[in-house]
């Protein structure tokens, strides 16, 4: 049995919404929407980036569809 990351309170978000849509491409503006809460900041910020990265190191499998946002493989 393999103990599952823990994860931060926008990694799970990001992480539940991509499993809910598993096998279509999310975009990085619907994440960042998703963990910011309609609230209308700058998505210049590389916040979902940081994110993705921190959970691919916890070993979470993410593909990142160049152009369009991310998927959960």
């Amino acid at each position: 049995m393999t103990k599952e990351p823990t994860l931060t309170v926008n990694e799970k978000k990001i992480y539940d919404h991509l499993v809910l849509n598993k096998g279509h491409e999310i975009s990085r503006d619907e994440l960042w929407e998703l963990i910011d809460g309609g609230r209308l900041l700058t998505l210049a910020s590389n916040v979902v980036d940081v994110h993705i990265k921190n959970m691919r190191r916890k070993e979470i499998k993410i593909e990142t569809i160049r152009g369009v946002g991310y998927m959960i493989v």
